[in-house]
């Protein structure tokens, strides 16, 4: 009888777990796209139109290449999908033949009806890229489609792009130009265009203030939230190593500069800090009272290698003072780095941002594999409203998240478990602003917790999102005995009375919601 019991315990516990991931049957939006480049900085911009369809870039890429040959055949597209994720249509981005990418995808503020979509395309001919401009109308027929011609000084290569578009319509186009000297990248001075919706070249200018590095990172490039309709551009390792926020006018002059904090105290002890040098800085966003919320990487200067890094969310006033920080990181976590994230964007007062979280080799630092991706909600005053762990069984890499009329889109890139390169392909999966969400079992599980590290030597640690209250936890042999049951403290399980071995971890929450996950005691 016993026995008998321990076998419907633990058919109970299989049957809850699946029940976890058939009870959320929440927005039915997931969505994969075979092979985009993997490596390509420029995939996953999205757009939300006003039916609820989603614009999205992909990047294909024929492994096959060598370095720009003019047989090559590439294209960017833009896809369009249904607000249940079904693919609807597709937009080639520049002409087949020739190497094109995607910054940025935009609606028309002059033409309700109408989206921009602007980037770079490869010139076989002269081997330069060109500034790409792309306007469409919502059924992805080409209204208008323009290359957009430099001056010789400024014809090269372009190393990464980012965008923004103001209120009255034009583009503010970023790029690193490089150029080739015996197999080696030259890095020129940063160049800023502003490039009217119909192609036209407004203004045109250099960065000659920047740092050695500048080809690190590029930045983030956006609008200030004021009257003065001026841009701003987020600087990392900007004149001697200084993070910096630059203000230009609309001749994209720079007019200010705004030092960014560059280290962020997390403790009393300064080897603990988080330093913000030779990190990206992916996202700035303006605020009304002319504040400033920047996300970025922080380097733990404690661990090695360098790269092992926590997201960083800080809001600073106009002043360049620090008046709050969000870090997202786990406690003692030697092994944690987020992707090169695109993007965070507003809705209304929520802001969402997501990073993947790395493991890392520390012996050779490379990134050995992915354990999955965070998405988390705060207020603009970055006050934590919640977090969604993703645990999934391929690679995933997040390259943008975008805010839509009730959530958020999160977009990037995936490939099998091996890494194998034949196996690239775009997803795009989509949260609602209560942090609800569906994925189908096969691809991942959501909790609204992390648990970690697992496997576990003698003590396993829950972070939990904060719109969530732990109740009870459980372990269960894989017999269905109950060998250990927790009900304080729940942030922290003793594992040290337990023999090495699987066992089946039961998480019961206040508001009754129950989750299982697998936990390995070394």
């Amino acid at each position: 009888m016993r026995n008998t019991y321990r076998i419907i315990l633990c058919i109970a516990i299989a049957l809850l777990a699946c029940f976890n991931t058939v009870a959320q049957q929440f927005p039915d939006f997931y969505f994969t796209y075979q092979s985009p480049d993997f490596e390509s900085p420029d995939g996953g911009v999205a757009l939300e139109l006003d039916d609820g369809c989603i614009l999205v870039s992909v990047f294909e890429y024929d492994f096959e290449w060598a370095a720009y040959e003019d047989e090559r055949t590439a294209a960017a597209k833009i896809l369009k999908l249904s607000p249940e994720g079904i693919l609807l249509g597709e937009l080639t981005f520049g002409c087949e033949g020739r190497r094109s990418t995607i910054a940025g995808i935009y609606r028309d503020p002059n033409d309700e009806n109408k989206c921009v979509a602007i980037g770079k395309i490869h010139d076989n001919a002269m081997h330069i890229d060109l500034p790409l401009i792309v306007k469409f109308d919502h059924d992805l027929n080409i209204v208008n489609q323009k290359e957009i011609e430099l001056p010789e000084e400024y014809r090269c290569f372009f190393y990464r792009s980012r965008s923004v578009m103001d209120s009255q319509g034009d583009i503010v186009y970023l790029t690193i130009p490089y150029q080739w000297d015996d197999g080696n990248p030259i890095f020129r001075h940063r160049t800023y265009m502003r490039i009217s919706s119909d192609g036209d070249l407004l203004a045109l200018s250099e960065d000659e203030g920047q740092g050695e590095n500048n080809r690190l990172d590029i930045g983030s490039l956006f609008v200030f939230h004021d009257i003065s309709g001026d841009y701003g551009h987020a600087v990392p390792l900007y004149d001697n190593n200084n993070n910096m926020v630059l203000r230009l006018n609309r001749d994209l002059e720079i007019i200010a500069h705004q030092s960014i904090p560059y280290r962020i105290p997390t403790s009393s002890d300064p080897e603990y800090d988080l330093y913000l040098w030779e990190i990206g800085l992916s996202t700035a966003l303006s605020q009304p009272d002319s504040s400033l919320v920047i996300i970025c990487e922080a380097q733990e200067c404690f661990m090695l290698p360098e790269f092992e890094t926590d997201v960083v969310l800080m809001r600073i006033d106009r002043d360049g003072n620090l008046e709050n920080v969000l870090i997202n990181g786990f406690t003692n976590d030697s092994v944690e780095a987020p992707s090169s994230l695109r993007g965070v964007d507003r809705t209304d007062d929520a802001l969402y941002f997501c990073n993947g979280n790395y493991k890392v080799d520390t012996y050779s630092s490379y990134i050995v594999g992915a354990s999955g991706i965070t998405v988390t909600k705060t207020n603009s005053s970055l006050d934590l409203i919640w977090q969604r762990f993703f645990q999934f069984n391929k690679k995933y890499r997040p390259l943008c998240v975008t805010a839509t009329t009730n959530g958020c889109l999160i977009t990037g890139c995936v490939t099998d478990s091996d890494g194998n390169m034949d196996s690239y392909s775009m997803f795009a999966f989509q949260v609602l602003s209560d942090g609800t969400v569906n994925i189908p079992e096969t691809e991942a599980y959501v909790r609204p917790y992390l648990c970690y590290p697992n496997p576990a030597q003698n003590e396993l640690h829950l972070q939990y999102s904060p719109d969530v209250k732990p109740k009870e936890i459980e372990l269960y042999d894989l017999q269905g005995r109950l060998v250990h049951s927790q009900s304080n403290g729940l942030e922290n399980i003793n594992l040290q009375g337990l023999s090495a071995g699987q066992y089946l971890m039961k998480v019961t929450l206040e508001n009754g919601k129950v989750f299982t996950d697998k936990v390995v005691k070394e």
